[in-house]
């Protein structure tokens, strides 16, 4: 019993105590930098993404006024990018697009991003995605909701994540 209490007061076992906390604040510190990059990178690639689509149907109809803005949208979701829309009026009529409404349950990613799921039917299976959206409102006060399918963007930060746990 001598023995261990000259062990616990020795300057090795201390050091040894000393450099575990050390590496444990080390580990933990990175592992919270992995996760808030992760998250920011995360919201950041979603949010470019959906501004990407915003700002090139913007520019097609300002290029295109010949044709209105629900003939542009029922044309771009032709393409299945596994971008979604929805135009409605300024009373909330829907207008064009592959959405049916504005969704009920939805997160907040971002400032003016949302998260949602989309339950949609693939070659007769019922297919859940992931997407985040952004609401463009005109001077009309019609509304342009344009969702993208984010699911491998959320399986890498889901990855990430666990990595860093």
């Amino acid at each position: 019993m001598a023995k261990a209490r000259i062990y616990f007061r020795s300057s090795s076992f201390k050091m040894a105590v000393l450099f575990t906390v050390l590496l444990s604040a080390v580990v933990l510190s990175l592992g919270y930098f992995l996760y808030d990059f992760g998250r920011q990178g995360y919201e950041r690639e979603s949010e470019a993404t959906i501004d990407v689509v915003v700002a090139t149907v913007l520019l097609e109809k300002e290029l295109d006024s010949t044709h209105p803005l629900a003939d542009i949208i029922t044309r771009r979701e032709q393409i299945n990018d596994g971008v979604h829309y929805l135009l409605t009026d300024v009373h909330g009529q829907r207008l064009a697009g592959d959405l049916t409404g504005f969704p009920a349950n939805v997160d907040r990613i971002a400032e003016g991003v949302i998260l949602f799921e989309l339950v949609k039917t693939v070659d007769g299976d019922t297919v859940s995605l992931q997407v985040a959206a952004k609401i463009h409102t005109f001077e009309n006060g019609d509304q342009l909701l344009v969702a993208r399918d984010i699911d491998d963007i959320a399986r890498r930060f889901s990855r990430l994540r666990l990595m860093s746990l």
